[in-house]
């Protein structure tokens, strides 16, 4: 049952058009107990050219979106997040739906940065913990602002959703 189990997935291959539905449907209709969110930092990819560098010396790919003038690290990923925007992101859809949110990040460079900015450019991928509020007001509310959010009347115009893959690892 979705609404007690543990969901983790990676945010930046998700269509445009998906993405406002994210939380609706994950938070308000799947409403797992723990959800996990990681997606790579823009903030991070500083790091792969001087601070002074120009925009031609930059490598990677494109915003495919047209959204932004920004450079992301591969060519499938749909966006990418400063730490910033992906924390007032979790913040706001995790007060809406009635969950704590916890955003850290993890992979840290062995090598300095030679221009002393490790601190400030932080972890490659920005995760963020979700937790479910428990209780019976919780739980109307997040009823109440599924149905008001109107996800069910979008998505029963597509396709019937489908598990992509689901992956089980047994604590040890």
């Amino acid at each position: 049952r979705p609404d007690t189990g543990i969901l983790v997935l990676r945010i930046e291959h998700l269509p445009e058009d998906i993405v406002p539905e994210f939380a609706p449907m994950l938070l308000g209709v799947y409403h797992p107990r723990l959800l996990l969110i990681t997606t790579p930092s823009y903030t991070f990819n500083a790091r792969f050219t001087a601070p002074d560098a120009p925009r031609e010396a930059r490598q990677g790919y494109p915003d495919p979106t047209g959204r932004t003038t920004r450079i992301f690290r591969h060519d499938d990923h749909k966006f990418e997040w400063t730490v910033q925007e992906f924390t007032e992101w979790c913040t706001n859809v995790a007060n809406e739906w009635g969950y704590t949110v916890d955003v850290s990040g993890v992979g840290k460079p062995r090598e300095k940065d030679e221009w002393g900015r490790d601190d400030e450019l932080g972890f490659a991928s920005q995760i963020a913990k979700f937790r479910r509020k428990e209780g019976d007001a919780w739980i109307r509310t997040r009823r109440t602002r599924a149905e008001q959010s109107g996800i069910w009347t979008r998505t029963a115009t597509r396709q019937q959703q489908k598990a992509v893959a689901s992956y089980l690892h047994e604590a040890h």
